[in-house]
């Protein structure tokens, strides 16, 4: 992956989480800045395939947990979009 590709994905998910409050926005679990990208995942809303440019932009993220027990959010988001919800 390139230097700039590293850089647009670091900038999505700084912004989300930080908009976010370094909340997930599905289940209310709170991370903080320091442990974010280990508990968080800046989710896109619409696949980045529907949108120009990958769709990283904070409007198109979510902040969602990755979890340890069962099913994280990240994951409950994966299925809704598949369709196996």
């Amino acid at each position: 992956m390139s230097q700039s590709k590293k850089a647009v994905r670091k900038e999505f998910r700084d912004t989300t989480f930080k908009r976010d409050g370094y909340k997930c926005r599905c289940c209310g679990f709170k991370s903080s800045i320091a442990r974010a990208e280990e508990e968080l995942d800046a989710h896109h809303i619409t696949p980045r395939e529907e949108m120009p440019g990958g769709g990283y932009v904070k409007e198109n993220g979510i902040s969602l947990c990755k979890g340890e027990d069962g099913r994280s959010c990240h994951e409950k988001a994966e299925l809704v979009l598949k369709g196996d919800d």
